[in-house]
Parts: structure tokens; sequence; C-alpha cells
């Protein structure tokens, strides 16, 4: 099994409310994150195999599901399930019901997909936990990835399970530095493009810089070779993921999403390229339902500002997912990866920037907590301040155009950008202007 790696809070967590519903009453874990966090892993890796249930609440038939789960009740708690039980929420009621007279753990994986699609069983569930949780000894943790469901189902007013959770865990993935000490403690170093190619094309995830790991695929040209081959599972894992994330419905989401990773970032730039159709209502359901973009507004904007916001692609994976492969769909399709990977050598460089400023984003926020961190531009302007650092206090500044390296430096336009802030917005402040390269990571 692979070793969770910075992870410590959340398994100390997860053998808190372990012990607790072993020795005082029945306790609801919910552990929340987007595919490839690592969430079954840490749910199973800090629970014994003998007292747990493994639930896979996936998009099979019921009675299918009720097939096996019924089984596994039968294997490792050695109980008879009576055939009154004819549904998987009611094999739920009978194993809350079981948890009054043992102690065991119960896992359901997917349980927003699940629950989603049968409403009408929540309002029954809620009221046998109700009824057992104080009398039983379930650890029971349910793993969840849609942030909209979970609000509708844990958070908002009204809600079916609202404040029935005693744990929630919100795993994220890993950022660059931890990604960096992870590959030290293994006695290698990454430096330069390696780290940046480890960055851009795993997103920190777990799944993926396992995969890396394992495969020791530390140099960039290893884990872009690695990325384009016939058997390597990155090259299929986006296509993975949004069929989960956006189900059948999702040609106009893909549409959008596509033209958010070439660069078309405000909702005018999008809805010009997409035939006018207002794509306000595609946008919120991306950013809100299924946290694939990101809202940003200018460091200095109001919170309100709505001509200045420029989305973004959430995660550096899909990101480059959506370059590479989908952008290169013909030769996906056709399997000619040889043709694709060059494309990906010769954009790496310009197309690095992205992930360098939010390497940088991150760091310079990870470093001084103080500081206030974002971008800078105007409506209709598509240059932008990489990085504005602000530290209002002191009156100082940190401006900071973010390239590859000094090839991609603009240094007559950048400084005629720091001299309009300083004569301007950051009027009075002590003034920093720096260029960050690959060779600052």
């Amino acid at each position: 099994m692979r070793k969770l790696l910075f992870r410590d809070v959340e398994i100390e967590s997860m053998k808190r409310e372990l012990w607790m519903s072993e020795n005082k009453q029945s306790r609801m874990t919910l552990v929340t994150g987007r595919a490839g966090v690592g969430k079954t892993l840490l749910a199973i890796s800090v629970t014994d195999k003998k007292t747990r249930l493994y639930f896979n609440l996936t998009d099979r038939p019921d009675k299918m599901m009720l097939s096996s789960f019924i089984e596994e009740v039968r294997l490792r708690l050695d109980t008879y399930v009576p055939q009154t039980v004819r549904t998987v929420p009611s094999l739920l009621s009978f194993l809350f019901d079981l948890s009054q007279r043992r102690s065991f753990t119960l896992i359901l994986d997917h349980f927003d997909e699940y629950i989603s699609k049968d409403m009408d069983s929540c309002g029954e569930l809620r009221k046998k936990w109700d009824e057992t949780r104080f009398e039983g000894r379930l650890n029971l943790i349910l793993i969840t990835r849609n942030p909209f469901i979970n609000r509708k189902l844990f958070s908002l007013y009204g809600s079916p399970f609202l404040n029935s959770v005693d744990c929630t865990i919100p795993l994220r993935p890993f950022t660059a530095s931890q990604m960096k000490s992870i590959i030290s403690a293994d006695g290698k170093s990454l430096k330069g493009d390696d780290l940046l190619a480890m960055c851009m094309v795993t997103g920190g995830l777990p799944e993926m810089v396992n995969h890396c790991l394992e495969k020791r695929l530390l140099t960039k040209e290893a884990i872009l070779k690695n990325f384009f081959s016939e058997d390597s599972p990155m090259i299929r894992y986006g296509e993975k993921l949004l069929a989960r994330t956006l189900g059948k419905s999702r040609e106009v989401y893909l549409s959008i999403l596509m033209l958010i990773s070439t660069g078309n970032l405000t909702q005018a730039d999008i809805q010009a390229k997409i035939g006018g159709s207002n794509v306000g209502g595609h946008l919120l359901k991306l950013e809100t339902e299924y946290g694939l973009i990101t809202k940003r507004r200018p460091l200095m904007a109001a919170e309100d500002s709505r001509n200045v916001v420029r989305f973004s692609i959430t995660d550096t994976f899909l990101l480059f997912w959506l370059r590479f492969v989908e952008g290169a769909r013909t030769d996906y399709d056709t399997f000619r990866l040889d043709s694709m990977l060059s494309r990906a050598k010769e954009d790496f460089k310009a197309f690095s920037k992205e992930t360098l400023r939010r390497y940088f984003t991150q760091m310079l926020s990870d470093q001084q907590p103080t500081l206030e961190v974002g971008g800078d531009w105007k409506s209709g302007d598509p240059s932008e301040i990489d990085i504005l650092a602000l530290d209002k206090e002191g009156g100082r500044a940190l401006v900071i155009d973010v390239e590859h390296d000094s090839s991609f430096f603009n240094k007559k336009a950048f400084l005629e950008k720091v001299s309009s802030l300083r004569n301007g917005s950051l009027k009075g402040m002590q003034i920093d202007a720096r260029l960050f390269t690959v060779a600052d990571m």
C-alpha cells in the first residue's frame, strides 16, 4: 500500500474519531477532496480491515451493489443479513442498528454521488442515525468530492444531514514545497525544469506524484516521455476526471475549459468565442459545483467588481491535460503520441508561466503570511502584473514579473507597468520590482 505523506494532522483526526466510536458513541466523519488526493487511502490506512466495511457506491445497479455489500458484511463481521434488507439504504439502516451491539467501521465511498440520486432516502437514514448514534459504536466515514452536493447534504439550512457530521477532513493536493520534501526524503532532489515539470504534470495529486516516484521519473525529460506513453495512467486521467465530474452533458463545459486553457480568461472573451451564448450559469457551475475553475480579481479590486474578473483552471494537471491532450485530440485518437510529446517539449517554456506564477504566489504566502498576494490588471488590458504582494502596514509593495527565463522578459514593458503603479494605486509606497524565473524555484 502507498505511504501516506503530509497527512499527519488528518491521520490523528481519523484516529481520534475511531477511538471515540469504539469507546464513546458512533461518529460521522466527512472526508472531502477532488479525485486523486488520497481520500480512500487515508480512510483505509487508519482503520482495521478485520472490522472494516468498505462500500464503493459507484454507478452499478443497486441490486449488484447490495449483493456484494451483503457478502462483505457476512465475511468481515460474520453477521447474517435478513432477507427483508432489499436496498442499499435499508442495509445501511440495518448496520446502524447493528452498531448498537458491536463496534466496526463503515466507509461509504462516493457517498455524495450516490445519495444525490436518491435524496428520498436521506430522511430515513438521518432518522435512523439519530436513533442509534448515542448507543452505537459505529465509525462512519463518508467520502465525497463534489462541494456543491456537500453543501446540499451537510451545510445549508434544511440539509438532510445538517449538524450530523462530527469531523470534516478536507484533503488537498501537495504543494510544490511538499513535493520537494517528499523527493528529498527519497534521497533525490529536483530543481529548475525538473521540479517545474513535476508540478505541472502531476498537479500535486498524490496518486500522480506516487506514480512518478515509483517509476523513478525525476527529470523533465522522463516525466514528459512517460506522460505521453501508451501505458501511462496520467494521459488518460484527465478524460476520466472530466467524465466523472461533468457526466454526460459535458460538451459546453469542455469547450469553456478549453477556451480558458488557451488564454480566454474573461466571460466576454469566452462568450464571443462560443457564439455569443450567455455562459454565466456554466461558469458559475464550473466554479462552485465542480471546482474546476477559479475566479480571480486584481488584488486591489473591490470584491463585487465584475468587469475585471478573470477565470483560471483550478489545478495545473488539468490545465496541462487540456492544452496538450484535449488540445491535440486528433493526434490522441490516432495514437500519434510522439507528435504530442514534441509539441509539449516545444511549448514547455512558454506554457510554464502560469505554473510558475502559482508556485511563487504560494511561496510568498507561505513565507510571509502577513502579505496580501495576488495580481493586478485592468479591464480590457490583456497584460497584467503577474504577482503583486502588499505589506500595507509597512508601506511596502513587491511587484514581480514571472517568466521561465530572462529571454522571455520584456524589461521595458515591465518597468512601464511599475511606473504606472508607483504614480497610481501604489503612490507613496516603497516598491521593490523583481523578475522571478525557474531558477528561483
